[in-house]
């Protein structure tokens, strides 16, 4: 997005959630979010009411948006600079937010993106089930109650320039394995699929710090050139991150490449203007 019509979005709140109204709601059309009748009313303080259930909400009401309290404008700059490959603690230099509010958007922002990307598992995969609870969880993919995704393995399909992320399925890296050799070894003898139908492997990487314990991907089959090469370089930005987040920093960098050529803003301000899916 250029820089004037930028400034046209954020000229106003009003302005800023205009931008994010036409989003959320095709051709301006309200309906109940719950029972999706057309038959609402408005209330006051900016609230609908469906006439038909009696249900009650808001223009972003169950929407990505509303996972966090901030203002449409501070949203619309928060994205900006996020498609622009700016790290949570490089935004807060922008803006008159703190590193916490700042970090938890951009995680919102990461759910978002991860909801609207495939990530394939086969049925025999723990974390299938697990993941899947939390995507329909109110608190999506809750760090507490998240599985640790170190240890496992992430495969890569890349053709023509477009890449695919999916979990490797049925096979837990040993990280005591000494060598690549003897990784494939232990993979092809508990894997029901063979390791070289996969152009990369990716796996999750614990490191110890005086933080605590960090994440770090790994290339472990594959070329250091293509996908792996965009998405090294930026995740050494992070110098690490949570094991729980491990897999939306991956599909971040998998919508990244596939998007390299395309301004990702309003893409991205879509992704959030949809509901998350507890609504659903």
């Amino acid at each position: 997005m250029d820089r004037s019509s930028f400034e046209d979005i954020v000229k106003t709140e009003n302005s800023a959630r205009r931008f994010f109204i036409r989003l959320c709601w095709k051709n301006y059309r309200r309906y109940c979010i719950r029972c999706h009748s057309y038959d609402i009313y408005r209330l006051s303080g900016g609230r609908l009411r469906c006439h038909r259930c009696g249900y009650t909400f808001h223009e972003f009401s169950g929407r990505w948006l509303k996972e966090l309290n901030i203002s449409a404008i501070e949203w619309c700059h928060i994205i900006k600079y996020f498609a622009e490959d700016l790290t949570a603690r490089e935004i807060t230099e922008h803006l008159n937010l703190s590193y916490p509010t700042i970090l938890k958007a951009v995680t919102v922002i990461r759910k978002a993106i991860l909801a609207h990307l495939p990530f394939q598992f086969t049925n025999e995969n723990a974390h299938y089930a697990h993941i899947q609870e939390h995507l329909t969880d109110e608190k999506i993919w809750k760090a507490s109650q998240m599985a640790s995704m170190s240890g496992y393995a992430f495969a890569v399909h890349e053709e023509q320039g477009h890449v695919v992320i999916e979990i490797l399925p049925g096979f837990i890296v040993d990280e005591s394995s000494s060598s690549d050799s003897e990784f494939f070894r232990r993979k092809k003898n508990t894997c029901a699929e063979n390791y070289e139908d996969y152009d990369m492997i990716i796996i999750c990487n614990r490191v110890t710090r005086r933080r605590g314990l960090l994440s770090h991907a790994t290339l472990v089959k594959g070329n250091q050139t293509g996908f792996w090469k965009f998405a090294k370089e930026k995740l050494m930005k992070f110098r690490g991150t949570c094991e729980e987040k491990f897999p939306l920093y991956l599909k971040e960098m998998e919508f990244r490449y596939n998007n390299r050529d395309k301004d990702i803003f309003e893409l991205i301000a879509g992704y959030l203007c949809d509901f998350a899916p507890s609504i659903k």
